[in-house]
């Protein structure tokens, strides 16, 4: 029986340590045959590179057969509906199915159709999730604590920028839900979240960048998604919002702790909503790169989860998580 990872929310504590577990070891030991001799294919409907990539190199890793589904020359552009084009891939045996689409929804009703026979893989939906993207970026905060999951789950996190229309931020939400952390999201309300934080007493709301960082022991920024901009929304208008939220070095240094530490889920827009100073790959303020580096890992992690279907048991569990 194959699992499928569709949603953030679908996930559990024990769930999440789980996935860590795994992806820490794939980051300790490298390469793994747990999955030799598998395939999976990926169908990517909009633009990627860190989450495509990594999700290839995680398989490869995994010494998986793994078939980059190309949108434009398949069957579906002669009218070929998602379920046959799933019937095909699973006729050749097919096991994984790596997803992502600007539908909300898609993913949730294609696993109905075939339930345990292929697994799905969530990789972004629409607006409303990111699953892999905030489980990397909760890994990333787990090394930072030093591996200690008390610490992990006392951090106060900032996300900045355009939460009404990012995918990661929503997938941020359901995280912190989980895992207990304390949230901020700074917005102003033309591009604050339409989630409703009042239900948890871990996630609040800001319209002050300047005033939330001193509590901040991590922010993360996030672009414009002028992509999903529905109508009536002035591009022109949400670029200079977040352009007002832009994090620099010299914001950095006036207002935020001095071990706190900036995140990006890429792609970046330099000198938009971060600084240009805050560019470079040893900059000791920034985790991008460890965050990327962390997304083969807890991707390797996914398919593992979902292909070999391991019991989440105390045992299975890094003692450290």
């Amino acid at each position: 029986m194959k699992k499928s990872l569709i949603s953030t929310a679908s996930l559990d504590l024990e769930t999440v340590k789980h996935l860590m577990a795994l992806a820490t070891e794939r980051l300790d030991e490298g390469y793994a045959t747990s999955l030799r001799g598998h395939t999976c294919a990926t169908l990517f409907f909009e633009p990627s590179t860190r989450t495509r990539l990594s999700f290839e190199l995680a398989a490869q890793h995994m010494e998986m057969n793994v078939l980059n589904f190309n949108v434009k020359t398949s069957s579906l552009t002669k009218g070929e509906s998602f379920e046959d084009t799933l019937d095909t891939l699973m006729a050749m045996e097919v096991e994984a199915v790596i997803l992502r689409h600007k539908e909300d929804g898609l993913h949730e009703r294609l696993l109905g159709y075939v339930g345990d026979e292929l697994s799905i893989i969530n990789a972004g939906s629409g607006v409303t999730d990111h699953p892999t993207q905030a489980l990397l970026d909760a890994l990333t905060l787990y090394h930072l604590v030093d591996d200690d999951m008390d610490r992990l789950c006392n951090l106060t996190i900032g996300i900045v920028g355009d939460l009404r229309h990012s995918r990661v931020a929503s997938a941020h939400i359901a995280l912190a839900k989980i895992m207990g952390w304390n949230l901020v999201l700074i917005a102003p309300d033309e591009l604050q979240t339409f989630h409703d934080p009042t239900e948890h007493s871990n996630i609040n709301t800001s319209d002050s960048l300047k005033e939330t960082l001193p509590q901040l022991d991590v922010v993360m920024a996030l672009r414009l998604q002028k992509e999903r901009l529905g109508e009536g929304e002035s591009c022109e208008k949400a670029q200079a919002l977040v352009e007002s939220l832009q994090i620099t070095e010299a914001l950095m240094n006036s207002y935020a702790q001095p071990e706190c530490k900036v995140m990006h889920p890429g792609p970046i827009n330099w000198g938009v909503e971060l600084g240009h100073c805050l560019s470079g790959r040893h900059n000791p303020r920034t985790l991008m790169q460890q965050q990327v580096r962390n997304g083969v890992a807890i991707r390797m992690a996914a398919l593992e989860w979902c292909l070999n279907n391991p019991e989440v048991v105390e045992e299975d569990v890094n003692p450290a998580l």
